[in-house]
């Protein structure tokens, strides 16, 4: 599966990705599919999607499934609002996530003090206002209307730590584990409501993530490599003791999923010309 932002064209790099997702369902017996990750629409470029379609059919690399021929559409996240809705819901009633009522101007007073006392920047305990709120201060914050964002509750004892994970390409990596309560859904006064990446991203990926169910089914998950060495990536590994909704036991016809990270072409070594 290929995941593409609507915040910019396709460049050579998406193809070279792109190349490799439709390679690897075809020796797989697999499917390829393209999602569009629309959730940031403040960023979104017009033309960009038109633009997507036009560059994958001339490389020769359309999805194999799509709204019109496909059977875990729809295909762009933004379509898929009600499910992250509805799985953000049962995070809460889990008490793995949370209301954050915190303004812009009590995040950005959080940060200055927490650069002044050179310490790591974010919103995690002690720092996260809301994290452990008292109940009757959430219902009268809701009662008013006061927007809020949904976060995700970081492991406590996150500091220090390190995640481990496998990549298919890479095998066994480590990272500082995650501390930060990740909003995983928008501000309450957009419409429509959206999820974060982190919360939407996985929707069709590793069940290591922090993330619904693999709707679309996903076996592969093909991303650029700079997602390694990205803050986002032990976000997700923090997350799976969380969700307790049901997926289906791995088996020889569909083995769980997993993520690959692919080098920069330019990381390969130049072939002799004969």
């Amino acid at each position: 599966m290929l995941e593409r932002a609507a915040t910019g064209f396709v460049h050579i790099g998406g193809v070279y990705v792109a190349t490799i997702d439709r390679d690897i369902a075809a020796h797989s017996g697999g499917v390829y599919l393209v999602r569009v990750e629309d959730t940031d629409q403040s960023r979104e470029v017009k033309g960009a999607l038109a633009q997507f379609a036009r560059a994958f059919e001339y490389f020769g690399i359309p999805s194999d499934e799509d709204d019109a021929r496909g059977d875990y559409g729809p295909y762009r996240q933004s379509a898929r609002a009600p499910i992250y809705l509805s799985y953000a819901r049962e995070l809460l009633r889990q008490g793995t996530a949370y209301l954050c009522f915190a303004t812009k101007d009590e995040l950005a007073d959080i940060t200055a003090r927490q650069q002044a006392a050179k310490i790591p920047t974010g919103y995690y305990e002690p720092w996260a206002l809301w994290r452990d709120a008292d109940p009757a201060a959430v219902r009268a914050k809701l009662a008013e209307g006061a927007p809020y964002v949904v976060r995700f509750r970081a492991p406590g004892n996150a500091a220090g730590q390190r995640i481990h994970f496998t990549d298919a390409i890479r095998g066994e990596l480590a990272h500082e584990a995650n501390r930060n309560d990740t909003v995983i859904l928008k501000s309450s006064d957009q419409s429509p409501r959206l999820p974060t990446y982190h919360f939407a991203h996985a929707g069709a990926c590793p069940p290591s993530a922090a993330s619904c169910p693999d709707h679309h089914r996903a076996r592969e998950d093909s991303r650029s490599s700079y997602w390694c060495a990205t803050a986002d990536t032990p976000a997700w590994p923090a997350c799976p003791p969380a969700p307790r909704w049901p997926r289906s036991a791995p088996t020889a016809a569909r083995p769980s999923p997993r993520s690959a990270h692919p080098a920069p072409r330019s990381a390969y070594p130049a072939q002799p010309r004969t």
